[in-house]
Order: structure tokens, then C-alpha cells, then sequence
């Protein structure tokens, strides 16, 4: 059985705080090369949306359904958003 994607993001965030999910998670990587293989995955996945908000002059506080565009003080298309991970994602 290998681990769910949402633990490999909460693993690489650091928001697996007990010790006991924490030594398993650990334990189950070092045995299982699947796993290992999909947590880089998802751990570039968070990197590429960290890079992304910060390069995409996302205001995190600001509505959550529509995102911030600092250069222009307005809201952007979702779509340009998406298109902007992508090339966010090839840097």
C-alpha cells in the first residue's frame, strides 16, 4: 500500500507534526521507491505553486476565488493564472 499524495505535500510542508505518522511516513519512504519517486513529484508541484504566487504578485489575504494581480491592482483571468503555472513550471 503506498501513501496518499496529500501526505507527501503535508510531509514536504512540515505539517506532519506527530511523532508516530511522522516515523511512519519516514519509515514507508526509505522501503518504497514508488513513493519516493511520487513524493519529488509532488514536492516540485509545491515548489512551482510557491514560485508562482510569488512571481504572480498573488495577495494571499485578498479573496480566495479570485487572484491578485500587484502590477495592475486588479483581478486577472483564472485562465492567464493557469497558463502563468505553466510557464512558471518550465523555469
Amino acid at each position: 500500500m503506498h501513501l496518499p499524495e496529500h501526505d507527501h505535500d503535508r510531509y514536504y510542508l512540515g505539517m506532519i507534526t506527530d511523532e508516530i505518522e511522522l516515523a511512519r511516513h519516514e519509515e514507508h519512504l526509505l522501503g518504497c521507491l514508488e513513493c519516493v519517486a511520487r513524493a519529488e513529484e509532488s514536492n516540485q508541484y509545491v515548489d512551482v505553486i510557491r514560485q508562482a504566487i510569488i512571481m504572480g504578485g498573488y495577495d494571499l489575504f485578498a479573496s480566495r476565488s479570485k487572484p491578485f494581480n500587484a502590477n495592475r491592482d486588479e483581478c486577472v483571468n483564472p485562465r492567464a493564472s493557469r497558463r502563468a503555472l505553466c510557464n512558471v513550471g518550465s523555469l
